[in-house]
C-alpha cells in the first residue's frame, strides 16, 4: 500500500458542501485577517457542523490567529467526527493496530485525515 497514493479514495474536500456554506468559506477567505472572517466561518459551521472542510477552515483560522485553545478544540472535534465515521475508539489513546487496519480498509482518506488532525492537535499542544 502506497500511503501517498490517493487515487482510489475520496478526500474530505471532495465531499459535497451546501452551497451557502461554500459561499461563506469563500467569504471568510476573502476577509482573512479581518473581523468578519470568523463570523463567516461560524455561519458555515452552523450550516454544516460535521463537514470536514468547515472544520479545516476553522482550525486554520484559529491557528494562524494564534488562538490555540480554539484551534485545539476544533482539531479534537474533527477527530471525534472522523473516529465516529471510521468506527475508531473515541479517544486516540485507545486506538490499536487492529482499529487502524479496519479504518484503512473502510476509508484510507478519512484515516489519513484523522492522523493529520491528531498531528494538528499535537502541534497546538507543543506551542
Amino acid at each position: 500500500m502506497d500511503i501517498l497514493d490517493f487515487s482510489d479514495c475520496e478526500l474530505y474536500f471532495e465531499e459535497s458542501l451546501p452551497a451557502e456554506a461554500e459561499r461563506l468559506l469563500s467569504e471568510a477567505a476573502g476577509l482573512y485577517g479581518e473581523e468578519g472572517a470568523e463570523l463567516a466561518l461560524l455561519r458555515a459551521y452552523m450550516i454544516a457542523p460535521e463537514h470536514l472542510t468547515v472544520q479545516v477552515g476553522l482550525y486554520r483560522y484559529y491557528f494562524y490567529q494564534h488562538r490555540l485553545d480554539d484551534a485545539l478544540m476544533v482539531a479534537e472535534r474533527a477527530m471525534c467526527l472522523v473516529a465516529r465515521r471510521l468506527g475508531l475508539p473515541p479517544s486516540w489513546e485507545r486506538i490499536e493496530e487492529i482499529h487502524l487496519a479496519s479504518a484503512a480498509q473502510s476509508s484510507f482518506g478519512l484515516l489519513r485525515f484523522y492522523l493529520l488532525a491528531l498531528k494538528a492537535a499535537s502541534v497546538v499542544l507543543l506551542r
